[in-house]
């Protein structure tokens, strides 16, 4: 008698196969979601770095306070709470220009050990309604918890659960 087929130890030791495969891919994948939606991010923070730089050049003064929404705004704007950047991040996915603030007293987290220079620039998204006044940009809820920051230097912090944990970002 001429039998095809697997045996069950064949496919057990497949599906085992699989299954470790599964299991190292899953964590990988989530890290390099996480590092891609946190990218959008630091790319709209270099701009508002440079932003920040020019009018330092340009107005031969401090570097501004920026209000959380507020980027958009005229840097000339003769009421502080309103002024801004004059910039808009253009179209994204995950964070809206209304997530973005800048302070000059900001600093890094405390587990960084680091301090931070001239500025620092944050992104939360936490709060922001999917489209921003005026901009057309969404602050995608996939991304609610996160957090970002940037400071004149160029490094860069993120965290995934509204601040408690921060990693580098390189």
């Amino acid at each position: 008698m001429n039998k095809k087929g697997f045996t069950m130890v064949e496919l057990l030791v497949v599906l085992l196969i699989i299954g470790i495969l599964a299991a190292v891919a899953a964590p990988l994948y989530l890290s390099n979601t996480d590092k891609a939606k946190v990218s959008e991010a630091v790319g709209a923070m270099s701009l508002i770095r440079q932003a920040e730089r020019d009018y330092y050049l340009s107005h031969n003064s401090t570097y501004l306070d920026v209000a959380l929404g507020k980027l958009s705004g005229s840097p000339d704007d003769s009421t502080a709470g309103n002024r801004g950047l004059g910039i808009n991040v253009g179209a994204v996915q995950y964070f809206a220009t209304g997530a973005y603030s800048v302070s000059t007293s900001g600093t890094f987290p405390s587990t960084a050990g680091l301090t931070a220079v001239n500025f620092v620039i944050t992104a939360n998204p936490n709060g922001i309604a999917d489209v921003t006044a005026g901009d057309g940009a969404r602050s995608s809820s996939q991304v609610q918890n996160y957090r970002v920051i940037m400071d004149n230097s160029g490094k860069v912090f993120y965290s995934t659960d509204s601040g408690t944990n921060w990693k580098a970002y390189n």
